[in-house]
């Protein structure tokens, strides 16, 4: 691997996550780039640098900016070659590793903070506010591929761009999401055997609950 190659994927996965007009994936990380003003840059050293760590393994150094620069789009070369940019990657990849496990532990931290009501509630945009589950994002309850594994699930997020209001908050997660969302590899039958059980677990029972009290007047 050469430092301009890391150069290009840089360019490529900050492209991504800060213009829609760019897709990585839809390019195949293409993008141009100027290789006789790249070898008089003055930050080339720091290319060079992940060149040596991610040689024969782009598939790594393109993950390894995708969870730095989700996390900041602006962030500049020198700030993602150091400990706290190997710490996010290690955090990252740890996480993915588990990926299916972690959206089932989030799954009880809606259950604790959603202590009534049915599944349906959670998705529920009253008056165009936000639903629950999405505050559960915003205040970090929940992780972002969490409210990813929930869309894929439940598909919420076209509801959610008829029904919410929000013209800030919302379309910005949205666009992370969308963005963020091809870098994570959820397995299909684990997402949909393993997160629906848990789901089934825990609003299974309210469900027949409340449909069981239909009716019945006080």
């Amino acid at each position: 691997m050469k430092a301009i190659d890391v150069y290009q994927t840089y360019l490529a996965v900050k492209q991504h996550f800060s213009d829609s007009s760019y897709d990585y994936f839809k390019y195949n990380g293409k993008i141009r780039v100027n290789a006789s003003n790249f070898h008089t840059r003055k930050d080339r050293f720091f290319y060079e640098k992940l060149a040596r760590k991610f040689d024969g393994k782009p598939e790594d150094l393109r993950n390894y900016f995708a969870c730095n620069l989700r996390e900041n789009p602006k962030a500049w070369i020198r700030e993602l070659v150091g400990v706290q940019a190997e710490s996010t990657y290690a955090k990252w990849k740890a996480y993915q590793e588990s990926l299916t496990y972690n959206l089932i532990q989030d799954v009880t931290k809606v259950e604790e903070a959603h202590p009534e009501g049915d599944l349906a509630s959670l998705f529920l945009c009253e008056d165009g506010q936000h639903p629950f589950l999405l505050d559960l994002y915003t205040n970090s309850t929940i992780t972002i591929e969490t409210l990813i594994g929930f869309d894929i699930l439940m598909g919420c997020f076209v509801e959610w761009n008829k029904e919410i209001d929000d013209t800030i908050i919302w379309p910005d997660i949205y666009l992370a999401c969308q963005r963020y969302r091809p870098f994570l590899t959820f397995e299909p039958e684990a997402l949909d055997v393993k997160f629906r059980r848990a789901l089934l677990k825990v609003y299974a029972p309210r469900d027949s609950y409340n449909k069981a009290m239909e009716g019945i007047e006080e």
